[in-house]
């Protein structure tokens, strides 16, 4: 019996197989990165409000900057030459005032009494305020005041009477160019000039009469 010793293929084919994948594994790891291109860098510049960001992101409204002015009514006085003069802008208001049974007396304006307002820089009537009527008890109106305020954006009026006070006062008026001219300039209510020239008149012609430095004192 002749033995025929057979070859080894299985060592062989273990050691290529080993020997191939090594040399895949080299080849893996030992290949160049491709180089990937980058998209061109883009500068954007954006304006942006620092102050309103922050105020947005916060919360927090804008701030209003407002003013308290007083005119004095003058004669033949309108309410938009008085809005005017009190710097305001404000449309709303007019028709506001307009609109409304309390409100309404705002338009009542009488020469020589202060009206008081809170206007805003934006020309908007934040409030105001206007007394009405008579002091003397035997007026035909009474006495009150008017308020009109603006809360939470929208207008309201209210209206409440005043509680009289007699009071003595005494003024002195000195004659430059005429004798109401110089009762108006010394800050006399105009229902005393009234009754002065109802006192006086038969006694004093007020035209030939008074001269330039005459001076009247009175006591109301």
């Amino acid at each position: 019996m002749i033995e025929i010793p057979l070859p080894s293929f299985p060592k062989v084919a273990t050691a290529v197989a080993v020997t191939l994948t090594l040399a895949a594994v080299t080849a893996f790891g030992t290949a160049p990165l491709r180089e990937v291109e980058l998209p061109p860098i883009e500068t954007i510049v954006e304006s942006v409000a620092i102050a309103s960001a922050i105020r947005s992101l916060q919360g927090a409204p804008e701030e209003i900057q407002a003013f308290m002015r007083s005119e004095r009514i003058l004669r033949g006085e309108t309410l938009a030459t008085l809005l005017d003069r009190l710097g305001a802008t404000d449309s709303e208001f007019q028709k506001f005032v307009a609109a409304n049974p309390q409100a309404r007396k705002m338009m009542q304006l009488q020469a020589g009494r202060t009206v008081t307002a809170e206007i805003d820089d934006a020309g908007r009537v934040l409030s105001m305020q206007y007394r009405f009527g008579g002091l003397d008890g035997a007026a035909a109106q009474p006495a009150g005041r008017v308020s009109i305020r603006r809360i939470d954006g929208r207008l309201e009026a209210r209206e409440e009477p005043i509680a009289l006070e007699r009071q003595v006062a005494m003024g002195a008026a000195e004659v430059r160019t005429s004798l109401f001219a110089a009762i108006d300039a010394a800050g006399i209510p105009e229902a005393v000039a009234t009754q002065i020239a109802d006192i006086l008149d038969g006694e004093i012609d007020f035209n030939r009469d008074l001269r330039r430095g005459d001076t009247l004192r009175v006591v109301y």
